[in-house]
């Protein structure tokens, strides 16, 4: 696979996942919306890696890959995508009081939801000066 169709990959797949975070949201999935929205900024970030021409890690650490990016972090961003890392996890092994799952009300969804939609504006905008 060239590299080229590699950055299509991670783009393109990010572009469905993001979707897919859509839809959970609007059916009131909270908790698995979040889930696809930490997947969705990983794979945005692992193709600005691999546009600079380096391999996508086996990691979905959002702080470790922004970092592998060469993105500077400014303290906002720094405290949303520390909350926004905790997803992949926490959605995937809720604990069994579901802890989770009650955070991840409508409120504390949309907050998290709006802040990342803006975030992969601005990582996109990164991907066309790249």
């Amino acid at each position: 696979m060239s590299n080229k169709d590699l950055i299509k990959y991670w783009f393109d797949t990010a572009e469905e996942d993001w979707k897919t975070a859509e839809g959970l949201l609007n059916l009131g999935h909270y908790m698995q919306a979040l889930f696809y929205v930490h997947i969705a900024l990983e794979k945005y970030l692992k193709g600005l890696i691999v546009k600079d021409g380096r391999e996508a890690p086996f990691d979905h650490n959002l702080l470790g890959i922004a970092k592998m990016a060469r993105i500077d972090l400014d303290n906002d961003q720094l405290s949303h995508i520390t909350e926004i890392n905790t997803f992949n996890i926490r959605a995937r092994y809720d604990d069994y009081k579901r802890s989770f799952y009650k955070k991840a009300n409508k409120e504390y969804t949309q907050e998290y939801f709006n802040y990342a939609k803006e975030f992969r504006i601005w990582l996109k905008e990164m991907y066309q000066k790249k």
